[in-house]
């Protein structure tokens, strides 16, 4: 298992791109620079991805409702403790 972090969403992109494993989960804010979390998870997901995680304040996004209403992704609520985003990250 390895994690791989980025300091914006193109940084992101680009580190994705790199990897040789298959991304199993992407933990994504859904409000970031350069490239936003939604328009990161499709880029992945047409790349073979198949689950993500948003964390966020923000999820009152038409587009990210509709998302989490038909299971295509999961949310967490910011703030959150270590061990919510543990427990999160083990059902999705």
């Amino acid at each position: 298992m390895f994690f791989h972090g980025a300091a914006n969403g193109a940084e992101a992109l680009t580190l994705a791109r790199r990897l040789k494993e298959p991304i199993d989960l992407l933990v994504t804010d859904i409000v970031m620079p350069e490239v936003n979390g939604p328009t990161l998870a499709q880029n992945l997901v047409n790349a073979g991805l198949k689950r993500v995680l948003y964390v966020s304040g923000y999820a009152d996004q038409p587009v990210i409702q509709e998302q989490i209403a038909r299971g295509a992704v999961s949310f967490l609520a910011k703030p959150f403790s270590p061990s919510e985003l543990a427990d999160k990250v083990a059902r999705v």
